[in-house]
């Protein structure tokens, strides 16, 4: 997202000079990025490409490519960005797949869905899982102003991983959750949770129906055993 914002913000009046100055603060100067066609043009791809491998400015270790395909500057409503790997590793693990997330604002609110078809990470020793996701988030609140600190947004989607040890893991918004940008959790939704055989439901609204605070009530057996359990 980093990469496909300074794209973005590198129209100007002196011609298209992308400098991802805010993307070497996070990664550092070890990868190569290049950008074709490297012009104001659309579509294109940015390429993020670490080798055969270094350590970064945020500690971890990168290596492959990351590859960034734009339809349009990311914050066009339309715009899709796809994100796909060519032999990418973070640390140890290897990371497959794409993402694809689409631009929909509109109305001044933030809103986008984000798809993520086959992903995989896989450790040296065959551990890892497979992942897939669909997810749209909307911004229900603070559009109206220029300050960050009074969005909220709402989050529906499912995801399923599946671990290669062979357990499923299945996330369902039976509810949407609601995220306020100055609260570090989700305030309220229900979450449906399907693992293997067993069926449990998060309620991120207990117990106090949306206050910011770190409680989801658990309930399993239809409602008949419940838990409230702090989040770290």
């Amino acid at each position: 997202m980093t990469a496909a914002e300074e794209d973005g913000n590198a129209m100007g009046g002196r011609g298209y000079n992308p400098t991802f100055e805010e993307l070497r603060l996070r990664i550092g100067t070890c990868a190569t990025i290049t950008v074709s066609p490297n012009d104001s043009t659309y579509p294109k791809t940015i390429t993020i490409d670490f080798g055969n491998g270094c350590l970064c400015a945020d500690g971890k270790f990168r290596k492959g490519a990351v590859i960034i395909h734009l339809t349009a500057p990311i914050r066009r409503s339309g715009a899709v960005m796809t994100v796909t790997f060519r032999d990418f590793y973070l640390n140890r693990a290897h990371i497959e797949g794409t993402k694809i997330l689409t631009n929909l604002n509109a109305g001044g609110n933030i809103k986008y869905t984000v798809q993520v078809v086959n992903g995989a990470v896989t450790f040296p020793n065959g551990r890892g899982w497979q992942y897939d996701e669909q997810k749209t988030v909307t911004q229900i609140d603070g559009g109206a102003t220029p300050f960050v600190r009074d969005d909220v947004y709402k989050i529906e989607g499912r995801s399923r991983t599946q671990l290669n040890g062979g357990a499923t893991l299945v996330l369902n918004t039976e509810t949407p959750l609601v995220k306020r940008v100055v609260c570090p959790w989700f305030s309220n939704g229900i979450l449906k949770i399907n693992a293997n055989s067993h069926v449990l439901f998060a309620n991120y609204g207990a117990p106090n129906n949306g206050d910011c605070d770190n409680k989801v009530l658990l309930t399993w057996n239809n409602g008949a055993n419940q838990r409230l359990i702090s989040l770290p």
